[in-house]
């Protein structure tokens, strides 16, 4: 059977140490991205090389569609031209600004890794760990930024960028906006969905006006009010401030809090709360071993 390990930030048997540790006597890194245990010797976690890898994936697709019009446009000279696309710093971006972003990287990172003949944005998927690990070399961080921002010109250089809406997150203050493709970058066909979602920390809402309502409503009272509602860890984490980093893993662990989706009802999370803190509002639980003595 497999273990399923305890993670407890700077055990007392390497309290010199920043990794995390179990009772079994194992240690996993941290996550050099979320800043949560990776389960490895690796500095970047499952989920977060999932994500770089995702990153990667939606910018092939989207210059895959750039291509697809282009040779459209060749073939219709009636077609509309596309446009240039402003970045985050409001400098204009084409296709060619966009694609020298990533060949650039690809061109650093060469000097100390081996190129193969599938292209630059396979290479870059294939070195994201060495990438991690080698932050001076690889200029990790800035790296990320530049990513992002050409994933946000390509989808406005192919008319998918999402629509701004008026109100902010209630959960981070993030930009929120409804979108005109999916995840995937595949536009939907009816055009702008109905629903909204904050770039910042994801949070989701079934209308603007669902958004309104609750920024009119504050958070106080949230998990009363709305137990339904899908919240990611970070989100939680605004309702209960004072749940410790290491009890959240606990309940991860022990109760498959976040383990296998994004996001859990605040219901659900409110019964652990009050399971293992102060009945009634939000609190510091106990130590899980505490709580499990309690149930």
């Amino acid at each position: 059977m497999t273990h399923a390990h305890e993670w407890i930030e700077n055990p007392a048997a390497r309290a010199d140490s920043e990794t995390w540790g179990c009772e079994c006597g194992e240690f996993s890194d941290i996550c050099h991205v979320c800043s949560e245990p990776s389960g490895s010797t690796l500095w970047i976690c499952e989920k977060c090389l999932r994500r770089e890898e995702t990153l990667l994936d939606d910018v092939e697709r989207l210059r895959n569609q750039w291509d697809e019009r282009d040779r459209n446009r060749e073939a219709s000279p009636m077609a509309p031209k596309l446009v240039r696309a402003k970045s985050a710093g409001g400098e204009s971006m084409d296709f060619e600004d966009a694609e020298g972003e990533w060949l650039a990287w690809h061109a650093r990172w060469s000097d100390f890794m081996t190129p193969s003949a599938e292209g630059a944005l396979v290479d870059l998927k294939r070195w994201l760990t060495w990438a991690v690990h080698n932050p001076r070399e690889s200029g990790f961080e800035a790296y990320q930024t530049d990513m992002r921002r050409v994933r946000a010109s390509l989808l406005r250089i192919v008319g998918l960028a999402p629509e701004k809406v008026a109100a902010q997150c209630v959960w981070c203050d993030g930009k929120v906006v409804r979108d005109r493709c999916d995840q995937r970058g595949r536009a939907y066909p009816d055009g702008l969905r109905d629903e909204v979602r904050c770039t910042g920390c994801g949070a989701q809402w079934p209308t603007e006006e669902a958004l309104q309502t609750l920024v009119r409503q504050g958070l106080a009272g949230l998990p009363e009010r709305a137990p339904e509602a899908l919240v990611t860890i970070e989100q939680a984490k605004r309702v209960w401030p004072d749940v410790d980093r290491t009890t959240w893993h606990n309940w991860k662990r022990r109760d498959s809090l976040f383990k296998d989706r994004d996001r859990e009802p605040l219901g659900v999370i409110a019964i652990l709360v009050r399971r293992g803190g102060l009945p009634g509002r939000p609190g510091a639980p106990r130590h899980s071993r505490e709580m499990a003595h309690s149930r």
